[in-house]
C-alpha cells in the first residue's frame, strides 16, 4: 500500500502513447483525456497523486447509454458496474 502509488505513477509516465491528449488542468499526458482514475488495491483507496485528476472508487459508464457515476468496492464489482453501464473490459487487439 505504501510503495504501489509511487510504482504506479512511475509506470503511468513511462507508457508510451503515439498520441496523446491531456486532461485540461494536468500536464499529465494520456491516450485520451483522463476525467478520473480508479486506484485499488484490496478494496482500499490508493493514494495517487495524478496532477488535478480524481483518484478513487468512482468511474462513469458509457457516455451516452449509462447515467451518473459508479462507485466500485473491488475489482470483480468494477467489471460488473462497468458491464451494466455498457463498457466492456476485454482487451481484444492482437487476438485471432
Amino acid at each position: 500500500m505504501e510503495i504501489l502509488p509511487e510504482l504506479l505513477r512511475a509506470a503511468i509516465g513511462e507508457l508510451p502513447w503515439p498520441k496523446s491528449m491531456r486532461f485540461p488542468a494536468a500536464t499529465l499526458r494520456w491516450v485520451r483525456p483522463l476525467v478520473s482514475v480508479v486506484s485499488m488495491f484490496d478494496g482500499v483507496v490508493l493514494k495517487l497523486a495524478l496532477d488535478q485528476i480524481p483518484v478513487g472508487r468512482v468511474t462513469r459508464g458509457h457516455r451516452f447509454l449509462s447515467k451518473g457515476e459508479i462507485a466500485v468496492e473491488n475489482a470483480q464489482d468494477y467489471r460488473e458496474k462497468l458491464e451494466a453501464a455498457y463498457v466492456i473490459l476485454t482487451m481484444t487487439a492482437g487476438r485471432a
